[in-house]
């Protein structure tokens, strides 16, 4: 969600919005343009890039394409809350934005629950996950050794860096979005428990049930 009210309309002559997710503009009058380079049915991500590199140059030969002139001035961070056009602190932004003149190729809705760290802060607050601790951890290796044909020979210990950022699954919940890369989490699901309902990510997870695993830290 890109708001633009910030920026003088004199300085801008259209907008082009292309990224992972499908990405909106607010904030400009409607006489400027504004293209979206991921439509509404669309499955693959358009060109992005957070640093310089391959993605970059395949965003500037983009932006070649659109309006026939590279990128002058490229700001760009992994997990950015804003850019200022003229550098410096950008402003905060809004936590709920006004909808009316947003532009976007998809409906624009609000998620029941928040996206990435809030949505598992509010999963915490209402008692639906724990952190987890060094005792959860022996549990995970118990129920890993224990499904392994060979743990009787060995035991097995879950890999240490999937331990950072970790919690206990405690009920049936639904896990927020853009749960990827830094922002991915590790869960270890008690017996009993479902598996939490996953919109896309690179979240792992243990099931103390049967000592299965799912996920990019299911690994030898």
């Amino acid at each position: 969600m890109w708001d633009l009210r910030h920026v003088s309309p004199q300085r801008v002559r259209a907008v082009l919005l292309s990224g992972h997710y499908h990405s909106a503009v607010f904030g400009l009058p409607k006489a400027i343009p504004v293209a979206f380079s991921r439509s509404a049915s669309g499955d693959r991500p358009g060109p992005h890039a957070y640093r310089g590199g391959a993605a970059l140059e395949r965003l500037d030969a983009f932006v070649v394409e659109m309006f026939g002139r590279g990128i002058d001035r490229f700001l760009g961070a992994y997990g950015p809350r804003g850019f200022h056009i003229d550098g410096g602190a950008a402003p905060e932004p809004e936590q709920e934005p006004a909808l009316p003149g947003i532009r976007a190729p998809v409906a624009v809705t609000r998620d029941a629950i928040p996206p990435r760290r809030a949505g598992i802060e509010g999963l915490i607050e209402s008692g639906a996950i724990r952190p987890a601790t060094d005792v959860d951890w022996i549990d995970v290796a118990d129920a890993l050794t224990a499904a392994s044909p060979t743990g009787h020979l060995a035991f097995i210990h879950p890999p240490a860096d999937f331990r950072r950022t970790a919690y206990v699954v405690l009920r049936a919940i639904s896990l927020p979005k853009g749960m990827h890369g830094a922002h991915a989490a590790t869960f270890i699901v008690l017996p009993g428990v479902s598996d939490p309902v996953d919109p896309g990510s690179h979240n792992t997870y243990y099931r103390l049930a049967d000592g299965s695993c799912l996920g990019p830290g299911c690994r030898g």
